[in-house]
């Protein structure tokens, strides 16, 4: 029972509440450099009065009620300035725990400043719930504000209705905004409406089905300009499963962008925008017997855009896929696939390869594949036969027959480590579409000495086809190791070696930049020292660089970019306790490296940074904060160093709270000819809450 009622929220409203604030706040910020000399002083008082309340019943109608003053001077070097600030609030719910609660809200801001340039804000708002027992859930939202001031007359209005009711299996919500601006002096005006469904229903036999729709509408006018954006997107997504061993899962998303810019006040100065895309996914598995399984799989993608401004500038990306087929298992081996798989792809810009901008592909084959578990390895193999039609445009295609090999053996124990190996190979027999592929991939797993895990691999991937864009020889190593010998100091590392070649001619019908060959190289160190307590280090090292041949698909010339980058940094922080406080200290050094040769950049970078921070307790109402660190930052041989020191003090004494901050701090920059930057800033605060209740 005592966990109980500790654990209940109290009501702020179950009493009459008045507070009162007091809050006065002094700053002095000094800038000195050579020949510059700035200081600003500023004094803010703040003082604030809130009830917050019930009338008759906490349940019949509640309000809360406030106003603040906040008055502030300031004086820099050259001028002195005065602000004003006045604000008033009014809040109240009605009914508030029943199913029809009515919250009412208002509130004026007022800024009086030297300059004469006075704001008077004012704003309005309803929140209204109807939490209906048969009817949807409804909640109803009006918001209206004006902002008036010397050349300014803004004014928005937000409104909106939310419902949302489950009828049976299926969740409903619909939802919708409004939301207009507008400006009478400068000639402004702006309107967003927004529309958002929402179903999610499940019913029996395992069905899942979901819908969501979006409608945002946009159109601002300034002057003679206008701007409209309208956008729709949407989501529809299906999984069945009625029957055990027969699944079904369908999503479709599409979105749809309209866009149109004019200016009235000059001639043909118009330009409209409109995209589409669309992607759907589907998949439908079917096992009527154990020994057979039936799926089908369909994946289409599309995104166009058209463009009118001075010119026409249209653009379309599709592509489409379909795969279906039957999987028979003859014995615990032994397997059989038929299948046929449709690919189509288009693309007025043309692919980035080959710049062909269309490419259909039809793939009928049957499989033989075969997996048996051995003692000492786990075996699979397999053999495919098809034909093979291709369509190219512009002028290539042909068909031929399509023939494949896979092997692979894996859980290979070699004592010391477990490797694991797979090769296939495939391609099309043809005098017009041929083409030859093959792929190597081996892997060495180890934890042969525990404190010492790691793993090694080789990819190697070669592709030959008419289509001389496409074709290439790739080889990848990489590996990876941690070291555990001492549990207080782990260390991984990585390495990994790529390299690319491609014919050297790019193909004729490419229109970006071809890349000949490439060779890359990626190494990664880590270090984690937890040896000594409250005290972690750890330090890294990382290198990234390639070099590539480029060819002007264009001109074919060619070109050679480099590119590298080489880091290193170490980190580390200690936690202590000193004189009845607490003490922590970090640092960090980086530098790194970078070149690259085609935007001509070539950068020397170096920080190290030292911060520490002293937290006490000097007495039951008295705690001090002292902070310094030091910044020293090399660019290119560009030195900049940045010293700071700062010291807080806060101080309750009684109900009153006390606070002074110190800060201090020295910039140099070479660039600026080494001189410093001096900058001080004090703060000092006094504030009380006064709070009565009755």
């Amino acid at each position: 029972m005592p966990e109980r009622v500790m654990g209940m929220e109290e009501d702020p409203y179950r009493v009459n509440t008045i507070r009162l604030g007091v809050d006065l706040t002094y700053n002095n910020y000094s800038y000195r450099s050579v020949g510059i000399t700035d200081n600003t002083e500023s004094f803010e008082q703040r003082y604030s009065l809130d009830v917050k309340g019930l009338l008759v019943n906490p349940n019949l109608i509640v309000y809360n009620a406030g106003i603040e003053f906040v008055d502030t001077d300031t004086e820099t070097t050259n001028s002195q300035s005065h602000n004003n600030v006045d604000k008033y609030v009014f809040g109240s719910t009605i009914l508030r725990n029943s199913r029809i609660p009515l919250t009412l809200s208002a509130r004026r801001t007022t800024l009086d400043t030297t300059f004469g340039n006075d704001t008077t804000t004012d704003s309005l708002g309803v929140d209204w719930y109807l939490k209906f027992r048969t009817l949807p859930w409804t909640r109803l939202k009006f918001d209206k504000s004006q902002t008036r001031s010397s050349g300014v007359n803004d004014e928005t209005e937000i409104s909106g209705i939310e419902m949302e009711k489950a009828i049976g299996p299926s969740d409903n919500k619909i939802s919708y905004s409004s939301t207009t601006t507008s400006d009478s002096i400068r000639n402004i005006a702006s309107e967003n409406n927004v529309l958002k469904i929402r179903n999610d229903t499940t019913v029996p036999l395992g069905t899942d089905f979901y819908l969501g729709l979006v409608r945002n509408d946009f159109l601002s006018v300034r002057d003679t300009f206008k701007r409209e954006i309208d956008t729709t997107a949407g989501s529809v997504g299906l999984r069945t499963e009625p029957i055990a061993g027969f699944g079904q899962n369908y999503n479709y998303t599409f979105t749809n962008s309209k866009s149109d810019f004019k200016n009235d006040g000059i001639t043909d100065n118009r330009v409209t925008r409109e995209t589409d895309s669309e992607f759907f996914n589907g998949s439908i598995d079917y096992k009527p017997t154990k020994r057979l399984d039936m799926f089908m799989k369909m994946q289409s993608w599309l995104n166009e855009t058209n463009e009118t401004s001075s010119a026409t500038n249209d653009s379309t990306s599709k592509s489409m896929n379909l795969s279906t087929g039957v999987r028979s298992i003859i014995t615990r081996e032994l397997s059989t696939t038929e299948s046929i798989a449709y690919s189509q792809r288009e693309s007025t810009t043309g692919d980035p390869l080959t710049g062909k901008t269309e490419r259909t592909t039809t793939d009928t084959s049957a499989a033989l594949d075969y997996a048996k578990k051995l003692s000492w390895s786990s075996l699979s193999a397999g053999a495919s036969l098809g034909h093979y039609k291709e369509t190219v445009n512009p002028d290539a295609g042909g068909e031929g027959i399509s023939y494949g090999f896979n092997t692979g053996l894996s859980g290979i124990n070699m004592n010391y480590f477990t490797l694991s190996s797979r090769y296939s190979y495939s391609g099309v027999d043809s005098m017009d579409v041929y083409r030859e592929e093959q792929a190597f991939s081996s892997a060495a797993v180890s934890s042969y000495i525990k404190d010492l895990p790691f793993t090694v691999s080789y990819l190697y991937h070669t592709l030959n086809s008419y289509l001389s864009g496409e074709a290439g020889v790739e080889n990848t190593v990489s590996s990876s190791a941690s070291v555990l010998y001492l549990k207080w100091l782990p260390i991984n590392a990585s390495y990994s070696h790529y390299t690319l070649v491609r014919p050297d001619k790019a193909p004729s019908d490419l229109q970006l930049i071809y890349i000949r060959d490439k060779e890359e190289d990626t190494i990664n160190l880590g270090a984690n020292l937890i040896y000594f307590k409250n005290t972690p280090i750890s330090a890294s090292a990382a290198y990234n660089g390639y070099t590539q041949s480029l060819l002007n698909a264009d001109s074919g010339a060619a070109e050679e970019s480099r590119y590298s980058r080489r880091s290193m940094g170490i980190n580390g922080s200690h936690i202590t306790r000193l004189f009845r406080g607490s003490l922590s200290i970090s640092t960090g050094y980086k530098t790194s490296i970078k070149e690259d040769t085609s935007s001509n950049i070539k950068e020397d970078y170096n920080s190290l940074q030292i911060k520490g921070t002293y937290d006490k307790k000097m007495s039951r109402n008295m705690v001090l904060k002292l902070k310094a660190e030091r910044n020293d930052i090399d660019t290119n041989g560009l030195r900049e160093t940045t010293t700071s020191g700062e010291t807080d003090i806060l101080y309750r004494l009684r109900q009153w709270f006390l606070s002074a901050e110190f800060l201090h701090s020295i910039r140099e920059q070479e660039a600026t000819g080494g001189a410093a930057i001096i900058e001080d800033r004090v703060m000092l605060r006094l504030s009380r809450s006064f709070v009565r209740m009755f």
